[in-house]
């Protein structure tokens, strides 16, 4: 028989949130860091941004040849808008779109 009182009951439930939620906001904040640190690992000349060039060579790096109509695929899932260069916001996105493939 359950002798749990319906107070300890919601406490336990709000405890349980609150853990959900700071777990969360972990691993948010893990993502995060991991995609900046990718991102500074792609933009190899540190100017702020990736452009083709940084992304075709980090894919061929990793195995993979990509067609210049890939570059150009991955550039506008990004949200390219100023001239083919990939800032932090659209890369990720850029790897928000991914991340499921890469886990």
């Amino acid at each position: 028989m359950d002798t749990a009182s319906p107070s300890s009951v919601t406490q336990h439930q709000l405890q349980q949130q609150r853990h959900q939620q700071q777990m969360t906001s972990r691993e948010m904040i893990c993502h995060e860091a991991e995609t900046r640190a990718l991102f500074a690992a792609l933009d190899k000349d540190r100017n702020g941004f990736i452009d083709k060039t940084e992304l075709r060579a980090t894919m061929s790096e990793v195995g993979l040849q990509l067609s210049d109509d890939d570059i150009d695929t991955m550039m506008k899932a990004a949200g390219v808008v100023i001239k083919d260069r990939i800032f932090y916001e659209g890369f990720n996105t850029l790897t928000s779109l991914a991340s499921p493939h890469l886990r």
